[in-house]
Order: structure tokens, then C-alpha cells, then sequence
């Protein structure tokens, strides 16, 4: 397309900024735009998109706005979040709300390819599963093992766990029931749930009859454990 800077005879309208050229001054004129009298101020004359002076430059037309070649060409087909290319590409990676090359959505760690693959966000940075386990993931304290992405994470006292590590650590002194995902607390060396605890352990209020429950709010003359609950990641 082609622009035909013009001295205006009469005041005009800038199309962009609807401010008045005087007559006299410098307008642009566009060929597909000439035939309705539209013009623009030169600095007027930029991109939609990114607001480019493209008045020297290659230059689109589109439903009534003016782009430069790369936000016009962006309009048409996508643009690689990695290398900052046109994809023309009928196959391609659509990933984190962007598009990517079929061989350039990676894993931030090891550059394998995720295409068609599970991938994890740290920091926004997508990871594959291997390099997050190997990299974040918790290590057990009972096995040593890595808690994997799609394993439960308990945690006890700062110490993390698998589920089946923490339940063969962990059970109810009375009941004998697991303790995962339960409140408990540790009551002369034995742990408990609260259900045993409230059942066989804990004190009435002589007033009302109510169980004593441990914790900050109950009588320092009343000495029971704080309870503790299992957390998940």
C-alpha cells in the first residue's frame, strides 16, 4: 500500500485522533483509504497494535485500523512464544496461553521437548515431569523417596511424607486407625486421634458437662497436648 502525503486546501478530520489538520499542513492520505477523504496527521499515522510510526514502513489495513507487517501478520497466524517466529505450521503447540513451534515448547530444565506430553509450572517456567520430581518435589522422611508431583504431600512437625509413610508411622495408640487427614495429638507419649481422645481421654467441665478440649483457650490448671493436624501441599 501506498501513502500520498498532501498539503490540505481545507481543515480535515485526523482519523486516528479526530484533531483538526488546518489547512495548509502536511496530511497522510492511504490508497484504499483516499476514495473516503480519510487522512491522518503523519504522527498520527501507527500501528493499532503497538502504536509503531509506520509511516515510512509496510503497512495493513484491517476492519477500519492500521497495522504494521508483524501485528498484521499475527492476526493471520500465530506467533512461537520461543523463538519469536511466524508459525506457518498447520500443526503447532497451543500451551500457558501461548503458541509454540511443535519442537520449541521444552522443559525448562533439560530443553526435552513437551509436545504431547504432561509438564509442570514452577514460576511459570514449564518443567517436565522427571526435572520437577528430580528438582522440587519433598523427599520423605520415613523413606527417603521423593514425593512425587501426583502424590500426596503430608507434612508433621516440618517433615514431609508419603500418604502410606506417614500411616505406617502414624497411628492411633487406642483405635489403631491411621492418622493421616485426621486431628491428633500426642498424650503422655501415646498418639491419638481426637475421636479417642474426646472418647477416653478427655476431661468433662463439672459445670456443664462439655468436654474439655486442649488448647489455648482451656484453664492452665487443665494440662493436656496441643493437638496437631496433618497438612497437605
Amino acid at each position: 500500500m501506498f501513502l500520498f502525503p498532501r498539503i490540505l486546501n481545507n481543515l480535515q478530520e485526523c482519523y486516528k485522533c479526530a484533531g483538526e489538520i488546518e489547512a495548509g499542513e502536511l496530511a497522510v492520505f492511504a490508497d484504499r483509504m483516499d476514495e473516503e477523504g480519510i487522512c491522518w496527521h503523519p504522527l498520527c499515522f501507527t500501528c493499532f497494535k503497538c502504536d509503531e510510526l509506520v509511516v515510512d514502513l509496510c503497512y495493513f489495513f484491517r476492519e477500519g485500523q492500521v497495522y504494521c507487517e508483524r501485528h498484521y501478520a499475527e492476526l493471520i497466524m500465530p506467533r512461537c512464544a520461543s523463538c519469536d517466529e511466524l508459525i506457518f505450521s498447520g500443526e503447532y503447540v497451543k500451551a500457558m496461553n501461548e503458541s509454540f513451534h511443535s519442537g520449541h515448547f521444552c522443559c525448562q530444565k533439560c530443553d526435552t521437548s513437551l509436545s504431547g506430553q504432561s509438564y509442570i509450572l514452577k514460576d511459570e517456567k514449564p518443567h517436565c515431569v522427571a526435572c520437577y520430581d528430580n528438582e522440587f518435589a519433598n523427599r520423605c522422611e520415613e523413606c527417603g523417596k521423593t514425593i512425587g508431583h501426583d502424590s500426596k504431600d503430608l507434612i508433621f512437625k516440618g517433615n514431609h511424607f508419603h500418604e502410606s509413610c506417614f500411616e505406617q508411622r502414624y497411628s492411633c495408640g487406642m483405635c489403631k486407625q491411621s492418622l493421616a487427614d485426621k486431628a491428633f495429638g500426642n498424650w503422655d507419649g501415646m498418639m491419638c486421634c481426637l475421636e479417642c481422645y474426646e472418647k477416653h481421654l478427655a476431661r468433662t467441665c463439672p459445670r456443664c458437662g462439655e468436654i474439655i478440649k486442649p488448647g489455648p483457650s482451656q484453664l492452665n490448671v487443665i494440662m493436656e497436648s496441643d493437638l496437631y493436624l496433618t497438612l497437605k501441599t
